[in-house]
């Protein structure tokens, strides 16, 4: 299951947090990267999702998806960094 869900403010529209669902996998450890960053991890320590509360600063995700080695996370980063079709 990958899924990209957005938190945004209901007053002006600001994108708030990103959070990348990789798998279904239960997580059993969240890994602080820095206090905008956190990832969530499974038994294996593979990378079941990210939250990034910085979403200006997605690029973060494509270097942790390269050093968690996560194609799948680096093409979800790399899809929300695209511009919304139909937001203002």
């Amino acid at each position: 299951m990958q899924q990209l869900s957005f938190c945004i403010d209901d007053e002006d529209n600001e994108v708030l947090a990103v959070y990348f669902k990789l798998t279904n996998e239960p997580i059993v450890r969240t890994l602080e990267i820095n206090p905008e960053c956190h990832l969530d991890l499974d038994a294996q320590g593979a990378v079941v999702g990210a939250e990034l509360l910085a979403p200006g600063k997605l690029e973060i995700i494509c270097e942790i998806a390269d050093q968690y080695h996560s194609p799948l996370l680096r093409r979800l980063a790399e899809r929300a960094q695209q511009p919304l079709a139909g937001v203002a």
